[in-house]
């Protein structure tokens, strides 16, 4: 046996197989909403990590495993069309078939979403008056504006739980 032989020894790499994500996760907290396909049975939830291709979410709905759900991201005005991949007593792991930027290119199929965003930017505020801040406040640090609720209008045609929230919002805007 040679000198290179014997000092030889084999490197051992330990792989974990459990590992089947495509993409990266960013572990984040970020307060959204869960909805049905109709934009209906909504939850708050928070995103705990997330990735291009799906999150994980903490929420205290149950939702079943292969469930199709809308999570929606008002911070950054996204919403994404999910699969339920698992779940667990609190939590739920969703793979994201379809992503939307809610904005003005929006289909007229999906306006729906503008009734969701508001929703969850509107129980945002709650919170944040909750907490003692004012709400012209609240407002700001949502991004809540007169110039959004106007665009958001456009999209609430024959939605009367939309006008309702856009009215009220308007409303309360004007404290």
């Amino acid at each position: 046996m040679s000198a290179l032989q014997s000092s030889y020894k084999p490197v051992v790499v330990n792989v974990d197989h459990s590992e089947r994500r495509r993409w990266p996760r960013k572990t984040v907290l970020i307060r959204a909403i869960v909805a049905d396909l109709n934009g209906e049975n909504v939850s708050d939830c928070t995103i705990r990590d997330v990735s291009m291709g799906g999150a994980q979410i903490s929420v205290s709905r149950n939702l079943q495993k292969g469930e199709q759900t809308y999570l929606v991201d008002a911070g950054n005005r996204a919403a994404h069309l999910a699969k339920v991949m698992w779940t667990s007593a609190d939590r739920a792991g969703l793979s994201f078939s379809r992503s939307h930027a809610i904005g003005l290119g929006l289909s007229p199929q999906l306006k729906f979403l503008w009734r969701l965003l508001l929703e969850a930017k509107l129980s945002d505020v709650d919170r944040i008056v909750a907490a003692g801040i004012s709400i012209g406040l609240a407002f700001k640090s949502v991004g809540l504006t007169n110039e959004l609720l106007h665009q958001m209008a456009r999209h609430a045609g024959g939605d009367d739980k939309f006008a309702q929230l856009l009215f009220h919002s308007r409303r309360l805007l004007k404290m």
